[in-house]
């Protein structure tokens, strides 16, 4: 029960947080965003016993060149929607199946 209460409480800190910067200041979304996919990525590397300052590098430039692009040519930006989808997919498949995608088939 502790469990539960501590995950929503989280959840409802992180959904205060990007809806309250969102309504607030783009500057401040855009800050607020940056901290939680660090916080991320930095789970995520704990979590497969990984570190790395590669992904926060690559997090940076990511990052700075979507507030470039956002401000000067945001018709432009619809080109990550493609792959963004590509990757989901993907990764829902391989979260409920049982299949390797590193795995060589015969043919």
């Amino acid at each position: 029960m502790r469990e539960i209460f501590i995950r929503a409480l989280s959840g409802s800190i992180y959904a205060f947080a990007i809806i309250g910067s969102l309504l607030y200041n783009e500057i401040i979304f855009y800050l607020i965003l940056l901290f939680f996919v660090g916080l991320t990525i930095f789970e995520f590397q704990k979590l497969i016993n990984h570190i790395s300052i590669f992904p926060y590098i690559l997090l940076i430039i990511i990052w700075g060149s979507f507030i470039e692009l956002d401000s000067t040519f945001k018709s432009y930006l619809k080109f990550l929607l493609i792959p963004t989808l590509l990757s989901h997919i993907l990764l829902i498949l391989w979260l409920y199946s049982h299949f390797d995608i590193t795995k060589k088939k015969n043919f």
